[in-house]
């Protein structure tokens, strides 16, 4: 299983699990920056998966993950 196979499965099991998670985003492109809060996740795709705050619904890809653009507090365990 490859690192991104393996981020794309966490982020599975945690919509599963219906539980919050607490997120960090900082991308330039677009620009979106979501300091730590908690978010939902709303839906799971082959390549993005999408998060809602309080603040509004992101799209978000599991790549930004790798690169560390986008931090989730319960994926660092």
């Amino acid at each position: 299983m490859t690192v991104l196979e393996s981020i794309k499965y966490k982020i599975k099991m945690l919509y599963l699990n219906q539980t919050k998670i607490h997120i960090s985003v900082s991308i330039n492109r677009p620009k979106v920056v979501v300091p730590t809060q908690e978010a939902t996740i709303i839906g799971i795709y082959p390549n993005i998966f999408r998060i809602e705050t309080q603040e509004g619904q992101y799209t978000l890809l599991y790549t930004d993950i790798l690169t560390n653009n986008i931090m989730i507090a319960e994926l660092q365990k």
